[in-house]
């Protein structure tokens, strides 16, 4: 408090280079683990190491700047220009505090950005691909969340049949205790399987041989990201389903970005579901218009299949 202008001596600069050299080291080392190995631990890391290394790049940074900013300075703003450069340079410890404080703090901000841009953007490619359906017909009542009340699978029959409407492809969602957790079972119609027309989730790069086709038949189930790391699962191993009708064996497929549960969500065929739950619900049915029809008459004709002010098509 008594320097009188005067900051108090800091570190040794050699220590101080060699912290920084470490940190420039572990940041490589770590960006480079992230870019072979990419997981959300890795990422923590590799974020972690580098917010350190920007903090400690701040005062050679305020330096090199310091000498650009003097000649800059008086060429620019003269005699002022000179008193804020000799400022910013007076007491280069708690100027180069301040840049690193405003750097860090700006990369918390981009870093924010980048998470909420990365899960929108993912959102909106997995969604478009998976589902593709002209209209989506669904309960207007809600029962737990984002979860349409299920209703009777005549529906579906009742839908497939309206003229106009190509195809019907019914889905049940439930909630289901798996490993001591709740995670999420969407069972599809087999034809969604196999008729790429409805969407599909798209797929990570391992997988097993005929993925679909061997979901549609009941033979394996496909997976969301979560799913495996929470369970510590893996593609082309098997999981087992307690059902109402005993255990289900299904080989993991393959690995989709769905987030239907915290736990992790599962997507299996229907007609397994069925048999295995004894289950004939569904939540959402998605209809193709046949060519030359329009959805605005189809969606009315649908609604008309039903009791009123029970279902919405959208």
């Amino acid at each position: 408090m008594r320097s009188r202008g005067h900051e108090a001596p800091g570190a040794s600069a050699r220590v101080v280079w060699v912290l920084r050299g470490v940190a420039l080291a572990a940041a490589g080392g770590s960006l480079a683990a992230l870019a072979r190995h990419p997981s959300a631990r890795s990422g923590l890391v590799a974020t972690a190491v580098v917010a350190v290394g920007t903090a400690l790049a701040a005062r050679p940074a305020v330096h090199g700047a310091g000498l650009l900013l003097g000649v800059g300075a008086r060429r620019v703003a003269g005699p002022v220009g000179r008193f804020g450069a000799a400022s910013f340079l007076h007491n280069p410890r708690r100027t180069a505090l301040t840049v690193a404080t405003l750097g860090v703090g700006f990369g918390c901000v981009v870093w924010f950005w980048t998470m909420a841009e990365s899960f929108r953007s993912s959102l909106v490619v997995a969604l478009t691909a998976a589902v593709r359906a002209d209209l989506v017909v669904t309960s207007v009542h809600v029962t737990n969340g984002y979860v349409e009340a299920p209703v009777s699978e005549e529906l579906a029959r009742r839908l497939a049949a309206v003229p106009g409407v190509a195809v019907a492809i019914a889905s049940r969602v439930i909630d289901w205790p798996h490993g001591g957790r709740r995670v999420a079972v969407e069972a599809l119609d087999a034809r969604y399987f196999t008729d790429a027309s409805f969407g599909r989730w798209p797929l990570a790069r391992q997988q097993i041989s005929d993925v679909w086709e061997r979901v549609a038949r009941g033979e394996a189930a496909v997976v969301s990201a979560n799913f495996l790391s929470n369970f510590g699962a893996r593609v082309g191993e098997r999981v087992v389903l307690a059902t109402p009708s005993g255990p289900l064996d299904l080989v993991i497929g393959s690995v989709t970005a769905a987030f239907e549960s915290p736990a992790g969500t599962i997507h299996l065929s229907r007609e397994v579901f069925a048999r295995y739950w004894r289950d004939g619900l569904v939540n959402r049915v998605g209809l193709r218009v046949a060519p030359g029809r329009t959805r605005a008459g189809c969606a009315r004709q649908s609604c008309a299949t039903w009791p009123r002010r029970t279902i919405s098509a959208s």
